[in-house]
């Protein structure tokens, strides 16, 4: 729906009387890419969990609590009247608890990474797509009709590449299966009816956390978004960059995009940091350009 919107400016000059409707399928666009990135972040824990290296840390770690129950249950028969098999009781739970927080480290690691290298193609896959541009944009001197041609190809961009995601992305079939053939209008309805369950007051009080990450999600995609469209419409307006110079401003900021997904996941190996605490740092530095901005330099 989303790159079939951005399609559809192709067919709607600024001369025609139902103009208007290009708000229209600027905000199913904007949806559209918004739902897409949930969907995409939904997989990373997935694809983290089934990582070669992550199945052969959980399968070792299994196989070491089956031998270690099996240890325990022994040297418990052989010593049950003595107080003496406290001590490798509690040595087992230090190494349980050690255990569990190198299978956590290293799927964090692992989730950082996949997130990093598939951001860092996005990316890369934004700068060819502007590169392309250039060309028509350049040659029909940054006209309404060269610009909507460049989001027009930019729809069809979008829908080839859903192509790979859709054919080798594991799906929803085997779960829809037991509950009878997919049906759009019913999961929609289904949807709406848990949506409208949790906004209930002792649902919000339940799911504390969640809301507040709800709300700082909102604020933080919301504010992202809202930095980037005003800043082309700053440089349009205030500075009167040409359509050609907002096509290069756009490759170079994907381009550190790239340089940042890279670099990031390694800079979080090396000391050994946390997601949580990186998506803070990130957040703290990412506040600095528009606080650049406010101070008016």
């Amino acid at each position: 729906m989303g790159s079939v919107a951005a399609m559809l400016f192709i067919a709607i000059p600024s001369s025609s009387a139902v103009w208007l409707l290009v708000a229209l399928f600027g905000i199913v666009a904007n949806v559209g890419f918004g739902a897409s990135v949930v969907a995409m972040n939904a997989y990373l824990p997935f694809l983290a969990q089934e990582d070669e290296k992550v199945v052969r840390l959980r399968e070792e770690i299994l196989a070491a609590e089956d031998a270690r129950e099996d240890e325990e249950e022994a040297t418990l028969a052989d010593d049950v009247e003595s107080s003496s098999h406290d001590a490798p009781l509690l040595s087992t739970t230090f190494q349980r608890t050690s255990r569990k927080a190198d299978y956590d480290a290293l799927v964090s690691q692992t989730t950082a990474r996949i997130s990093g290298t598939g951001i860092a193609l996005g990316y890369f896959g934004g700068i060819v797509a502007l590169i392309s541009t250039i060309v028509p944009v350049t040659k029909m001197g940054g006209s309404t009709f060269a610009l909507r041609l460049a989001i027009f190809a930019s729809g069809v961009w979008w829908a080839l590449f859903t192509i790979p995601a859709s054919i080798w992305l594991p799906s929803t079939v085997e779960y829809h299966s037991e509950t009878g053939p997919w049906s759009f209008r019913r999961e929609v309805a289904a949807a709406w009816r848990r949506l409208g369950q949790m906004l209930r007051w002792q649902e919000i009080k339940r799911l504390q956390h969640t809301f507040r990450f709800l709300a700082a999600w909102f604020l933080l995609s919301d504010g992202f978004t809202t930095v980037t469209s005003t800043a082309l419409l700053f440089g349009k307006t205030q500075l009167h960059m040409s359509a050609t110079a907002l096509i290069i401003v756009g490759i170079l900021t994907n381009a550190v995009g790239i340089l940042g997904a890279l670099i990031w996941p390694r800079i979080q190996r090396f000391f050994r940091l946390t997601n949580k605490r990186v998506v803070i740092l990130l957040v703290i530095l990412c506040s600095l350009i528009p606080m650049y901005g406010c101070l008016g330099f």
